[in-house]
Formats: structure tokens, C-alpha cells, sequence
């Protein structure tokens, strides 16, 4: 039973380096970027969403403070709560509409906290080095490439964290819900050698609707 979930991990090898190349290319970005496609793999064949960048200068005092306070935000409460209010307080033009996005970014991950039942302090953690912050950063405002790569720290104990299974888990659960097809079906492949049929099928069927598409059916599958 092993070997699924070993074959998955090394089957993301690929995955987890060049989305960490395209990461690290956003993150210097001085304004949220627009929207863009990104070219994807045969083994995840899924969809880049943009994450908006960690710093931005609007030309406004009052929007900048409100970027700053956004920038100091952990929870997806938080960045849901602060977006809509500095949406309420700047309405119309390109900065409300960049609030709409972090509020509906954050607000997904939000509403899987609440399925997985996660606390708010789940975000909260200090560990970690400048990489892992900006990945859990843009996670936090609903990157799924972002979410995955937190969830892969976790798995290999890398980034400044230790290797956490547990933590693993919940991030893949959270990549997978903002529509990560690789971690949908990582997370199958757990559950499929963990003895969970009934969670790896749930997730593997996801991870096919979202467009992944393996390179052959393992033969340890349990269902």
C-alpha cells in the first residue's frame, strides 16, 4: 500500500519545483497582478490563480493603510473582514475591485476552515522561513499552488517546519477545496494507504473532475 502514496510524492517532485519557480516570480511584484494563465504539466492539467501580491502602493495614504493593515492579516477572518471594509471605504475603481478578490480568495478558505474544522489559531503559526511565510500568506488569501506547497513543507519537514503529517493533511485539504487537482489527489493516495476507501475515492474522483489526470491506475487501490 506504500507504493501509491510513495509514487504520488514523487510524482509531485516536478509539480512542487515549478510552482515554487512561479511563486517566487509574483511575489516581487509591486501591484496585484491581473489574472493569468499559466501553462500546466499533463499531471496536474490545472488552473493558476492569480494571488495577489504581499505589497502594493495604491498613490493613497488611506489605501495604502488599508493594504498594510491587510498585509498584517493571519486569519481568513481577518482578510475577509479588513477587504470588505476598506471596499467600503474606497468603492469603485481598480482598488475595490482587488478588495472583492482578497474577500472571495480568503472567504473559500474560510469556508473549508469551517468544513475541516480548523480554528483560527491554525493560521496563526511563527514558524517557518521567509518562503514558507509567503506561501502561507498567499494560502491564506485563497492560492491553491500556495496552499500545496505549505501542505508539502509540512510533508517533507522543510521551510523551517518539521515534518507534520497531521498539518499536512489539512493544508492538502484546503489546496484541494480551492481546486488543486495534484492535492486533491495526493490526498487520496494518503487516505488509499491509510486504510480511508471511502475519503480516497471522495478525493480521487475530485482530483479527476479537476482536470488531473494520473499517469496509471495503481494497483494497491483498495477500491
Amino acid at each position: 500500500m506504500m507504493l501509491g502514496f510513495g509514487l504520488c510524492q514523487v510524482a509531485g517532485a516536478a509539480a512542487v519545483s515549478e510552482t515554487n519557480r512561479k511563486l517566487a516570480d509574483s511575489s516581487t511584484v509591486a501591484r496585484p497582478a491581473p489574472r493569468e494563465k499559466e501553462a500546466r504539466s499533463n499531471e496536474s492539467r490545472a488552473t493558476d490563480q492569480a494571488s495577489p501580491p504581499i505589497s502594493a502602493s495604491f498613490g493613497s495614504s488611506g489605501m495604502d493603510e488599508c493594504w498594510e493593515k491587510l498585509q498584517a492579516a493571519r486569519r481568513p477572518s481577518q482578510v475577509v473582514r479588513l477587504s470588505e471594509a476598506c471596499e467600503a471605504s474606497f468603492p469603485g475603481g481598480a482598488f475595490a475591485g482587488e478588495m472583492r478578490k482578497l474577500a472571495a480568495g480568503a472567504g473559500k478558505v474560510l469556508e473549508i476552515q469551517h468544513a475541516v474544522g480548523l480554528s483560527g489559531d491554525f493560521f496563526e503559526d511563527s514558524v517557518g522561513n521567509p518562503e514558507y511565510r509567503l506561501n502561507l500568506d498567499k494560502a491564506v488569501r485563497g492560492d491553491k499552488n500556495a496552499a500545496y506547497l505549505v501542505a508539502i513543507a509540512y510533508r517533507i519537514g522543510t521551510s523551517g517546519v518539521g515534518k507534520n503529517l497531521r498539518r499536512m493533511e489539512q493544508w492538502l485539504h484546503i489546496s484541494a477545496g480551492l481546486g488543486n487537482g495534484l492535492a486533491s489527489w495526493e490526498l487520496a493516495e494518503y487516505y488509499n494507504y491509510g486504510g480511508r476507501v471511502a475519503d480516497a475515492a471522495r478525493f480521487e474522483k475530485r482530483a479527476i473532475d479537476l482536470g488531473y489526470k494520473p499517469a496509471f491506475r495503481l494497483p494497491t487501490r483498495g477500491y
